[in-house]
């Protein structure tokens, strides 16, 4: 193994001791202040909610990255090193994640995924 490289470590609080992640009693609290929202935005609370993307890897997604039978959504990595170290420009990189069925259904049902692609 490369003795430069360091793998990230991680971390449920940040250095001054702050909690990075919601309890789960949050998390149920954020799905059910999410069904009382319209379609769109409760969709747009489920993704994050179900993918852990982060709120402009969201917005930025694209029907195209939303593979329906296999129950995916691709993500564009957007906090990643736009340089590496011999300071050239990286390829943009993109993360597959599973999503429960219903998710991908509902994704479906707002905004017609099936019949876009």
């Amino acid at each position: 193994m490369d003795d430069d490289f360091i793998a990230p470590e991680m971390r449920l609080f940040s250095p001054k001791g702050d909690r990075l992640y919601l309890t789960a009693n949050e998390r149920a609290r954020f799905l059910g202040a999410a069904h009382q929202e319209k379609p769109i935005n409760r969709i747009f609370c489920h993704v994050l909610h179900y993918t852990g993307c982060r709120s402009s890897e969201a917005l930025e997604l694209d029907f195209s990255r939303i593979a329906v039978n296999d129950r995916e959504i691709t993500f564009r990595t957007l906090k990643k090193r736009k340089y590496d170290q011999q300071d050239r420009i990286k390829q943009q990189q993109y993360r597959a994640v599973p999503v429960p069925k219903e998710r991908i259904e509902h994704l479906d049902l707002v905004f017609g995924v099936r019949g876009i692609q």
